[in-house]
């Protein structure tokens, strides 16, 4: 028959191997989720910015186009 002591040690062994597996899973699978989100971040800033240039462009042509348009009204 096992002391009270030891199923004691026993128990309090058990839980810090719980703790230790747990916190390991956890905090691996939180950086996990850290990386990817800052992934996805890092991505939305970039079609951001490459949306912001794609509107310029087109913001420009429009006013090429009203301008040439402008100009063959008045020369007609």
């Amino acid at each position: 028959m096992k002391s009270p002591l030891s199923i004691l040690k026993e128990a309090i062994n058990d839980a810090k191997n719980l703790y230790e597996k747990v916190n390991d899973d956890i905090v691996g699978q939180v950086n996990q989720v850290k990386k990817g989100s800052t992934e996805i971040l890092s991505t939305a800033k970039e079609a951001t910015s490459d949306l912001k240039d794609i509107g310029g462009k087109v913001k420009e042509a429009g006013e090429e186009v009203m301008d040439e348009n402008n100009n063959q009204s008045s020369g007609s």
